[in-house]
């Protein structure tokens, strides 16, 4: 519970709940009459926020607040209603958001499925997931695997550890058609999100080729 007086302000006339600094996770926005503030309580996504960081609503007694991408930015900026003032505050917001999507290192291994005899061969897959400002979300990583053939196509979650790290196992069959000169080509997405909602991506390729690899 937060305390009304210590963490705001006192008198608090309306509340809202929004992003406003990009992170993914909610916060609250108050207004406090007897202070003449707004407060602004960034969320720290568990239900706890951190120290109030009070603004000038831009006239006294404010009485209530709305939440608005005014000047179209992508960003919610805040319109406070001051009573005795007769006037309304715009608040716009400058916070710098995240926007960089998570740099992924993906490695196959092995890269080269030779000879094709057609028997499963399992491709282990390894790598990291790093959020530039905001962090990974554990929960949005995931893997893809395509092939031109459209015949084998597994996809799945991915649990992060440590640092991001993962490994994780696939199966592949190291066959390929006689008349593909190029060759059969794997490719091994991985995928995830930040707390932002950037997203971020890369591939690792497995390939079968159409003669003995030199």
């Amino acid at each position: 519970m937060i305390d009304e007086d210590s963490a705001i302000g006192g008198g608090v006339g309306s509340v809202a709940i929004s992003d406003v600094n990009g992170d993914g996770k909610p916060d609250l926005v108050t207004v406090s009459c007897c202070g003449s503030v707004v407060g602004v309580l960034l969320g720290n996504g568990d239900g706890t926020f951190q120290p109030v960081i009070t603004y000038n609503p831009g006239g006294a007694e404010p009485e209530a607040l709305a939440i608005a991408d005014v000047n179209d930015d992508g960003k919610p900026d805040v319109l406070v209603k001051n009573t005795p003032s007769n006037n309304v505050g715009v608040l716009i917001n400058n916070t710098p958001f995240d926007t960089s999507p998570p740099v992924i290192a993906i490695s196959a291994t092995p890269k080269i499925l030779w000879p094709p005899t057609g028997r499963i061969v399992p491709i282990t897959v390894s790598g990291d997931d790093h959020g530039c400002g905001s962090g990974v979300n554990a929960t949005t990583a995931t893997y893809a695997v395509k092939d031109e053939y459209g015949e084998i196509q597994p996809t799945g979650a991915i649990s992060l550890g440590p640092e991001g790290r993962y490994s994780f196992v696939v199966l592949l069959r190291p066959s390929r058609r006689g008349s593909d000169l190029n060759g059969r080509h794997y490719k091994i997405m991985v995928r995830a999100k930040d707390n932002a909602g950037n997203v971020g991506s890369n591939t690792a390729v497995v390939t079968v080729p159409h003669r003995h690899p030199t």
